[in-house]
Formats: structure tokens, sequence, C-alpha cells
């Protein structure tokens, strides 16, 4: 994994860095809205001055945008969780682990995950059954229409309906980020095993004094 990393890098680091630096721009500036000082932004000023709870701040993406919420979270402290939408993970992950609460969403059989290893804060992986990289996207609620037309590869899509993939995304992140940036207690993330209507997701929690992660057995005390 390390030299699969060393050789990847001469190629996505820079990209990486722009990514990152698009979205340190964007933090930069939502907080300079909240204070009241964005020169470019006077029609909403008082609009949005003193309302933006930038000290509960999550950044989430999906693939390449996945990779830069977690390397977003590395380097920015204003980040105080993150999501990775089935994205791989660059960023020097293995030589400066996660220190917030993080959420990694894949695709059935992607096996990255252990490169969260060794964070300092809680690690959550969620795994959707007959999935790939594109069920992630919205073209995956089309599915429907796709299958209608009897279009012979449907690989990029996976097998799982969309709606289904998309009650998935939606229960699983909202109840991420209620409990870590809301503090607000989240029953979804503590059951031994999902709910009916969420049964084509797997929940693996590692907590930091977890030795092993246990599928949909989270572990510790919440």
């Amino acid at each position: 994994m390390e030299e699969y990393f060393a050789q990847v890098g001469v190629y996505v680091m820079p990209s990486t860095d722009v990514w990152y630096d698009d979205t340190r721009f964007l933090i930069d500036r939502l907080t300079a809205i909240d204070a009241g000082t964005d020169q470019e932004t006077v029609g909403t000023r008082d609009r949005f001055a003193g309302r933006l709870d930038l000290e509960r701040l999550g950044v989430a993406g999906m693939s390449f945008g996945g990779s830069t919420a977690g390397v977003t979270c590395i380097r920015d402290r204003r980040c105080k969780a993150g999501v990775n939408i089935d994205g791989w993970q660059f960023g020097q992950i293995l030589d400066h682990p996660l220190q917030v609460p993080f959420l990694f969403m894949s695709r059935e059989g992607n096996g990255q995950f252990p490169v969260f290893f060794g964070s300092s804060a809680d690690l959550l992986h969620v795994e959707v059954r007959g999935t790939t990289h594109g069920s992630f996207a919205d073209l995956a609620i089309a599915m429907p229409f796709f299958r209608w037309i009897a279009l012979p590869n449907l690989a990029l899509l996976g097998t799982t309906d969309g709606a289904i993939i998309e009650r998935v995304m939606s229960r699983y992140l909202l109840a991420f980020f209620q409990r870590y940036l809301l503090d607000v207690p989240q029953a979804l993330l503590d059951a031994p095993s999902p709910p009916d209507d969420l049964r084509d997701a797997t929940l693996t929690v590692v907590r930091p004094s977890t030795a092993r992660p246990a599928p949909n057995a989270p572990s510790g005390p919440s």
C-alpha cells in the first residue's frame, strides 16, 4: 500500500493540493462572511454575519472530492468531521492519521478502509452491496430507465437500485454529522445490524481503542 501511494503520489498530489486549496478558500470565505468582513458579499453580509456555526464544520465529497475531504480534515483544524464517498484517500494519510471523526462510504469490495487505521478519533465504514463507484453518483437514480431500455452494460452502476443507495447515503451521512457535529445520539450508528430498509449496507465502526473492526458491531461506549 505504501509503495502504491508513493507511485501515484507523483501524479495525484498536485491535483490534491489544488482541490484542497479550493476547499480552504471556501472555508476562509465562509469565515469572512460570518465575521461580516467579506468585501464581495455586500448584499448578503447582514443576512449571514454571525449566523454560520463554523465551530462545527464538516467536509464531505465523492470520489476525488472525498479524498479532498480527507485531506482537508488532516490539514485544516477547522474541519471537525469528514466523509469520503468511495474515493481513494490520497494526501499522505499514512504519515498523518486523521484526528477527527471520519466516515468512509464505499462500493462493495473496496478494500481501502485500513488506510484510515491509526486515527485518534472514531472511524466508520459503510459498505453498500451491489454497488460500483458510479453507484454513488446522480446517474444511479436513472437505473430504472436504463433497465427499461435494456442496456446490456450496467456494470458502471452495479445492481442495487439507485433509490436504495440514495436512502443509505442520506441516512448514514445525516446520522454521522448529527452525532459528531451536533452531539445528538444516533441509534443507527450503534445498532448491531442495519434496519430492514438499509439492509444493503454494512456498518463497521473502529474506535481509537479498538484493536480490530467488527462488522455491524460498534465497539466501546458511544
